[in-house]
This record gives structure tokens, C-alpha cells and sequence, in this order.
């Protein structure tokens, strides 16, 4: 029998965070005067009860996200079981076999390793701690902060240290049934032991949207510029859901909400637009971007001159590598309709003329082409031939 007693205290000790926005919203008065209202989300640590408290503008996606982080920033780990409502940011669908989670929270929660678990709807029993947490908000929080008449803060950032401030007291304040502990101290002893080390970062919170993968096996950012990031090939044609930093830019697998590409968020209007990451990169992709030191090898083996192709692949890059590396295929190509010798010159040509695309080229090393097959070049030409003279020659008057 002690066995069993010892073994559902050790899982009631485990670190479960149960998280929920308050009913009432708080109001208060800013430095100009003005009525402001603002909700309040609350995490509770389901063995301790010790409690967080913070105040967003709204109750939207973000900052259910931004109080989960915060929370665990403030218990300085990450909990077993995040226990969540059924609200729309955060549950999708809950069936009876499956239930359906956003995809920001499936992504904030493989980021700290957590599991999830969305309480039954209409039974707000199934997250009783942070319940009974909003009831102690309202009596000994907030109560303390109307003690000298309406609430008054110079922003939302004062606002959360002076609830801060209340905060701290009520998780110290004794029990009532055991005056010689409290929250802080039953979160110290049996919990803070059971939380998980936090990432060295915090989770990066931003914008979410579904995206198609097309069949270059990227997914376009439209208000960015028309930006393209990669994913595996494997999803080309599959929806992903895509996350959008301030710096980067997050793709996520919709089905299992596992993270499949990272990137550099791109804003330019100009220059290349298609970001792929060198791991999906495909066996004909992998042989069309090749770097600049590598197109000059590859061009000098077709036997073009080394500080020719160097000087203008030099130049081709600094405005766009894409189109510089295509301008390099049609290079390869041009031997298919003129010989080496004519394309080398064609080359010289564009170069000493700054005439650096291959439309230009080819139409050269297409003249030149011609006036050696009709004996007009330089080498082919008589230098002994006289024109034959006879009266009819134009302006001949002697």
C-alpha cells in the first residue's frame, strides 16, 4: 500500500503547467488618462500552484505564445505536459480519437520537447489549478493593486511589474491549511528538479500561414518580394505550414508538425530569389549551382581562355548569380553551333566591348562563323587581288 501511495505522489510531483486566459479582463489608466483594458493569462504549476501572471493587449495566437514562453522563462524550465484550453488559436478540432492542435503550438512544443494535452470542452475541471489560480488573481492580486483606487501604470510594461511585484508576495504567502510552507518553497523542493533544461534561445514567435509547395520544391513569399525558400522534394505539391520571423523563416511538416527546413528571411526587391538550402538539393540542381571558382574550371576544360572566362564570370556575379550561372550554360551550349576557337574570340569580344550577355555573343560567334566559310576573314583574305579597272566604275573621270 505504501508503494502504491509513494508512486501517485511521485506522478502528482511530475511538472505538468496548466496555461488559460483569466475571464475578466483587467482595467486600468495610462499616463494620459485614458481607460485601457488589458487580458491576463495565467500558468500554474499543477504540484506547487505557484502561479505566473501576465497582461497582453489581446487574447489572439501571439500572445498565447508569448505568455507559454514567458512562463517558462519565469519557472526556468520546460514542464512535462503543457495542459491547454480548447481555444481556437491553439486547438483546431477535438474529436473523440484525435485531437487536432495548431500548428504553432505543435511547433513551440517539439521546440522544448514538451507534450500537449487539450482538456475535454465544457469541463474546465480537467485544468483546475490554473481555475483556481484565476480566483487568487482576482482577491489577491489584483485586490492589492485597487487598494489605493483604480490601477495605474504608465504602459503594459509597468503594468506586468507591478503585478509582478503582487505576484511574488502571494507565491511566498504561507498556505492556509499549512502555514510552514508555500508556493515558492513546494516548487523549490519537489519541481524545479522535474523541469527540463530551456534552449539556449527562446522560441521565436511570428506570423503562421499554409503554403504549396511548387514544383521547384519551394514555397513563395509573396509580400517579401516574391521570395523562394526550399524543402525537401519529397513535399512538392503537399501543403507545409510556414513560419515568418523577423530574421528567418521556419517551414513545418503539417501533418506531424516537425520542423523540415530553415531559413534566412530574404526582403530584397532585386537579385536572386530562389533560396535553396544545399541538403535538398536535387543531383541535377546540385550540378546546376556550381560556384563561380567552378563554372571558371568547367569552361576551361571546354577550352575557353582561363583570365577571360575569370574576368567576366567576375562581373556576371556581383549583379546575379542565378542568371551569371545560366549565362554560363549557354557558354557550354555555343560549342554545340561554332567551333571553340570562334567561341573563345566571341568571348574576347564581349569582354573588350562590355557587352556581357550571351545574345550578343552568339550573334558575334554567328558572324564570325559566316565570314569563315566565305573566305572573309583575315587569314583567308588575297592580299594580291586588284580591282579590275574599266569605264564604268563610279566617279572614275580620268
Amino acid at each position: 500500500m505504501r508503494v502504491l501511495f509513494d508512486f501517485f505522489i511521485n506522478i502528482a510531483r511530475w511538472a505538468w503547467l496548466e496555461v488559460d486566459f483569466a475571464g475578466d479582463s483587467v482595467t486600468w489608466i495610462d499616463r494620459r488618462g485614458k481607460k485601457r483594458t488589458s487580458r491576463l493569462f495565467l500558468a500554474t504549476l499543477t504540484f506547487s500552484q505557484k502561479i505566473y501572471i501576465c497582461a497582453f493587449e489581446n487574447e489572439k495566437q501571439i500572445s498565447w505564445m508569448g505568455g507559454i514562453v514567458k512562463a517558462l522563462e519565469f519557472f526556468g524550465g520546460a514542464p512535462k505536459t503543457l495542459i491547454v484550453d480548447n481555444a481556437k488559436s491553439l486547438v483546431v478540432t477535438h474529436g473523440k480519437d484525435k485531437i487536432d492542435y495548431s500548428p504553432i503550438l505543435q511547433s513551440l512544443c517539439n521546440y522544448y520537447g514538451i507534450s500537449s494535452f487539450a482538456c475535454r470542452p465544457g469541463t474546465p475541471k480537467g485544468k483546475n489549478r490554473v481555475e483556481n489560480s484565476v480566483t487568487h488573481t482576482y482577491r489577491r492580486v489584483l485586490a492589492s493593486l485597487r487598494l489605493n483606487g483604480p490601477i495605474r501604470a504608465s504602459n503594459l510594461e509597468d503594468l506586468n511589474q507591478q503585478i509582478a511585484e503582487h505576484r511574488d508576495i502571494f507565491n511566498k504567502r504561507p498556505f492556509t491549511k499549512n502555514l510552514q510552507s508555500n508556493r515558492e518553497l513546494e516548487f523549490n523542493t519537489h519541481e524545479r528538479q522535474k523541469l527540463k533544461n530551456l534552449p539556449i534561445l527562446p522560441y521565436e514567435i511570428g506570423n503562421w500561414r499554409y503554403l504549396k509547395v511548387d514544383k521547384g520544391h519551394c514555397i513563395r513569399l509573396g509580400e517579401d518580394g516574391g521570395h523562394r525558400y526550399s524543402v525537401p522534394v519529397i513535399y512538392v505539391g503537399m501543403t507545409v505550414t510556414v513560419l515568418k520571423t523577423e530574421e528567418r523563416v521556419l517551414i513545418y511538416d503539417k501533418e506531424t508538425g516537425s520542423c523540415i527546413a530553415q531559413h534566412k528571411r530574404y526582403l530584397e526587391i532585386t537579385g536572386e530569389k530562389t533560396h535553396i538550402l544545399p541538403e535538398h538539393l536535387t543531383p541535377k540542381e546540385k550540378r546546376q549551382r556550381l560556384t563561380k571558382e567552378q563554372w571558371v574550371e568547367e569552361l576551361v576544360k571546354c577550352g575557353y581562355d582561363r583570365e577571360t572566362v575569370s574576368n567576366v564570370l567576375t562581373a556576371k556575379w556581383k549583379v546575379d548569380s542565378l542568371n551569371a550561372r545560366r549565362f554560363c550554360f549557354c557558354l557550354k551550349l555555343l560549342l554545340r553551333e561554332c567551333p571553340i576557337a570562334i567561341a573563345r574570340e566571341a568571348l574576347q569580344a564581349a569582354y573588350e566591348h562590355r557587352y556581357l550577355n550571351y545574345e550578343y555573343i552568339k550573334e558575334w560567334a554567328k558572324m564570325r562563323q559566316k565570314e569563315t566559310l566565305l573566305g572573309l576573314t583575315e587569314n583567308a583574305t588575297d592580299l594580291n587581288y586588284r580591282t579590275i579597272s574599266h569605264e564604268n566604275i563610279r566617279n572614275n573621270y580620268c
